[in-house]
């Protein structure tokens, strides 16, 4: 169990986190810094919610997905990892990216020997009803890699959040005097 340590223990357990900036992830880095040290893996370590995260506690670590050493030393140390893949809702590549950095991450958990992975995954919409959904197919095909690979690993399973619905391309557009689109 990641989020709860036995009082006897005397080495604590180290949780990376990544994508720890956007809300799910600095979200669980809140609760899991009551009972456990976090490292805050993001790209950017000198944003405000990088800086908040340092307040409260958490070791706050700048990675980048091109080059997985820097990958490998944030993992250095870790019991275990919260894997979020950034889907871009825009960029017409980004299906292809989000599956090549989540392949990057799971390498690393495996080369870290990361002993409890948990990926915030979705179903393949592809697969079940044969149609196309990028930022679900992609996060799936990440989890059938990362199950490859033998990682340990725990399923997280969320739905859409509704701050998605305030970004583009989901935030509703005026279309004239028709109303919302």
């Amino acid at each position: 169990i990641l989020h709860s340590r036995a009082p006897s223990e005397t080495m604590s357990r180290v949780i990376a986190v990544f994508e720890a900036d956007g809300p799910l992830g600095a979200s669980i880095c809140r609760s899991l810094c009551q009972t456990a040290d976090v490292k805050a893996l993001m790209r950017d370590a000198s944003t405000p919610s990088a800086h908040a995260l340092n307040r409260s506690g958490v070791q706050v670590v700048q990675v980048d997905y091109n080059d997985p050493s820097t990958l490998d030393n944030a993992l250095d140390g870790c019991y275990g990892a919260v894997v979020i893949t950034l889907s871009d809702y825009v960029s017409p590549d980004g299906y292809e990216v989000e599956i090549a950095e989540g392949r990057v991450v799971a390498d690393a958990c495996r080369r870290a020997d990361i002993s409890h992975v948990v990926y915030s995954t979705q179903l393949s919409v592809l697969d079940i009803i044969g149609v196309k959904c990028r930022h679900m197919d992609a996060k799936a095909r990440v989890e059938a890699y990362m199950k490859e690979l033998g990682l340990p690993l725990t399923r997280l399973v969320l739905p859409l959040f509704y701050e998605h619905l305030t970004m583009p391309p989901l935030k509703p557009v005026k279309v004239k005097q028709q109303g919302y689109f």
